[in-house]
């Protein structure tokens, strides 16, 4: 039988040969157990056929087992083992043998193992993506490409080689294709590493927009400590973010959440233990830069930025952020600003970085406008908030008090609502998005001829360049 080896009256035999067929001793198996006859198959050897019984092993098989007794001495103890070989058809019942050894002192020893099912061999989802020749200009294919390079090219474990690698390929292959990688290298990598480590230590850092991982792991090399927190409204974005972060062996410090900010700002705090234990000392703007202000207010409404916190924006001024802009520089100094003026990565056209340091005014600011808002939604709903605090409402949806265009020209000049128009139709024009998915439709020099009429009209209201980055052994221009 498959489970144990015969326990029943011990087997006395002799050493001298048995002839083929002759019984050499009949028992039981255990208590309730079959009965087993046991015959010599061959020289010296017995072998153990089960003779039927009426009951039912419990739909147990029986095992085929060898029986090999020592020739010098009639062993008295044996033990099953399963033998497809000796498996006799013509016997009645089923065929077993058992190993009969009278040397081997202590316990018997345990029956074979179960058999286990051959492992499979581990295949790709998909083709090998080194393999994938990805035709320029079809969806993504600036970013994919990005990816083969860097699985080729990097070195697994190794994130600060790895975002070399990346800026090696936004300068090096995609130079003379027309494509750029939007991404914060070169001199824009120097500001924002040394922006996250003057930043308040025990925070998070958020990051939205993460596009293929590069800052985020920028930010996670420049403060070992620190947890960075990514938001990316592109789920394809998101799968090549987190394949390079976890390539450069980050994941476990960088997460990446897929939504649109606005729809995330308001769970983000529960992800990590509550509004009081997920704040935010230090965060960075990389999206699409008519969204900044708007994300920057969703931000304030929930209290995720600590008191002094900084906030580094990327492209304020191509394709450009002028709302945002005129909020940190000339929004009643709630935040203290700089502007950064830099070379674009990859491109010979300027571009900004905004670095701004939140005041306790700022505070003070955003509970204004959450009374503000609070009366208009008692007035809408005819809803009695009295005794609600901002604090009990944290979680709640964040309440539309956005001032609309008419009204708000008469706070914002109307020449920064007109460049904040045109930055959003440019910034659609590069991307495809009124083009029936085509982009690349805005040459650097295109770019190059904005970024001067942005940066000269941006002047005229109060917005100038307060500081000029240049690397040694880069271009020299003109501040």
């Amino acid at each position: 039988p498959k489970a144990r080896a015969p326990v029943g009256p011990a087997f006395s035999g002799s050493s001298e040969e048995l002839a083929l067929g002759e019984v050499v001793k009949t028992f039981t198996l255990g208590r309730d157990g079959p009965r087993v006859t046991l015959y010599a198959a061959k020289k010296t050897a017995a072998t153990a056929v089960a003779e039927p019984e009426t009951k039912k092993l419990r739909g147990k098989k029986a095992a085929t087992a060898a029986v090999e007794p020592e020739e010098s001495a009639a062993p008295s103890r044996g033990t099953i083992r399963k033998s497809k070989s000796l498996i006799d058809a013509d016997a009645p019942g089923v065929a077993a043998a058992a190993l009969l050894d009278d040397h081997q002192p202590g316990p018997r020893p345990k029956p074979n193992p179960i058999p286990r099912p051959l492992k499979v061999e581990r295949r790709p989802l998909g083709p090998d993506l080194n393999a994938v020749n990805i035709k320029m200009g079809a969806p993504y294919s600036k970013e994919i490409r990005a990816l083969q390079y860097i699985l080729k090219n990097g070195r697994k474990g190794d994130p600060a080689y790895n975002v070399n690698t990346i800026e090696n390929f936004g300068q090096g292959v995609l130079t003379g294709t027309r494509q750029w990688l939007k991404i914060a290298g070169h001199e824009k990598s120097v500001c924002l590493t040394a922006t996250m480590q003057a930043a308040r230590p025990g925070g998070f850092i958020l990051e939205v927009g993460t596009y293929v991982g590069y800052s985020s792991q920028k930010m996670a090399i420049a403060v070992p400590d620190a947890h960075i927190v990514c938001m990316e409204v592109d789920p394809v974005h998101v799968v090549i973010a987190k394949t390079v972060i976890d390539f450069g062996g980050l994941l476990d410090r960088i997460d990446v959440w897929t939504g649109h900010s606005k729809d995330l700002a308001g769970r983000i705090a529960g992800r990590y233990g509550g509004p009081y234990r997920c704040r935010f000392s230090a965060a960075f703007f990389d999206q699409k830069g008519s969204r900044y202000d708007e994300d920057l207010q969703a931000l304030e409404w929930m209290e995720l930025m600590t008191p002094g916190a900084l906030l580094i924006a990327d492209n304020v001024l191509k394709p450009g952020a002028p709302v945002f802009l005129w909020k940190v520089c000339q929004g009643e100094h709630e935040y203290k600003s700089q502007i950064l003026s830099m070379q674009e990565f990859a491109m010979p056209a300027e571009d900004w970085m905004s670095v701004s340091i939140k005041t306790h005014k700022a505070e003070l600011a955003a509970d204004e406008r959450w009374e503000e808002s609070r009366e208009a939604e008692r007035q809408r709903k005819e809803v009695d908030y009295v005794g609600i605090t901002r604090q009990d409402l944290r979680f709640t949806p964040m309440p539309k008090y956005k001032i609309p265009e008419d009204v708000r020209a008469g706070e914002i000049p109307v020449d920064v609502m007109n460049m904040h128009r045109e930055c959003d139709r440019i910034r659609d024009k590069a991307t495809g998005t009124n083009l029936k998915g085509r982009g690349h439709s805005v040459s650097f020099d295109e770019w190059k001829t904005f970024s001067e009429d942005i940066k000269n009209r941006l002047a005229v209201v109060g917005i100038p360049v307060t500081a000029t980055v240049e690397l040694p052994g880069g271009p020299r221009r003109r501040g």
